[in-house]
């Protein structure tokens, strides 16, 4: 599965490891520090949306996530 096909409305609970293989599977270069920082955008993005009760982090933490993906 390639990381094009994660849309918005993929679901999110995909391991540390999954998210390495999936770096790994569409060559980007440093897949553990992308899939890590991936990781992390995500987590807080749960963090902020359950303290916030709202959904704007999703929008953010995607953004977050195309800057960091190349294109």
């Amino acid at each position: 599965m390639s990381l094009q096909l994660l849309g918005r409305n993929a679901p999110v609970r995909l391991s540390i490891r999954s998210k390495l293989a999936l770096c790994a599977e569409d060559g980007i270069e440093q897949p553990s520090e992308v899939a890590h920082t991936l990781a992390l955008v995500i987590d807080g993005a749960i963090v902020m949306a359950l303290v916030t009760r709202g959904a704007s982090a999703a929008d953010v933490a995607g953004r977050a996530c195309a800057a960091v993906l190349p294109a």
